[in-house]
């Protein structure tokens, strides 16, 4: 997020490891790059299925962030995205089936939906299967 580095502390990434990151940024940037730790949502490796930052949102005139309804809570909500600067977008549920996703096979979770790529600030490229989302997001002009 330009500047704002988010580190998922979970069984990939330790407390350790968060602090030897954020001192070698800090470091090699002159304190210009925060790392903000993303500790107890997701005990897996990828972030990405848990929050996903959308961007500068027109309509709500706020930064726009998708989360993990069931992982992400006001408890262990990141610190960033508390403040008056950001809406919230909670996803509790999503279309993963029509990606063929299956509990069993997978070293994924269905939010791996939740994985999309903002383009710019109301154009975002996922997969054209998940509606569930896709229609929340068309809600705020994205």
């Amino acid at each position: 997020m330009g500047t704002d580095i988010l580190f998922l502390v979970s069984k990939s990434g330790s407390w350790g490891c968060y602090r030897e990151f954020r001192k070698l940024l800090e470091q090699k940037y002159q304190n210009r790059v925060r790392v903000h730790p993303v500790c107890d949502v997701y005990e897996g490796v990828h972030v990405d299925t848990t929050i996903c930052v959308v961007g500068y949102n027109k309509k709500l005139e706020k930064n726009l962030v998708v989360v993990n309804g069931t992982r992400v809570n006001p408890k262990n909500m990141p610190a960033i995205f508390r403040g008056k600067n950001w809406a919230i977008l909670e996803v509790f549920e999503v279309d993963a089936k029509n990606i063929g996703y299956e509990d069993f096979t997978s070293n994924c979770t269905e939010f791996i939906v939740m994985n999309f790529l903002s383009l710019s600030e109301d154009l975002i490229l996922m997969d054209i299967d998940e509606k569930r989302l896709r229609k929340a997001l068309e809600f705020y002009g994205i």
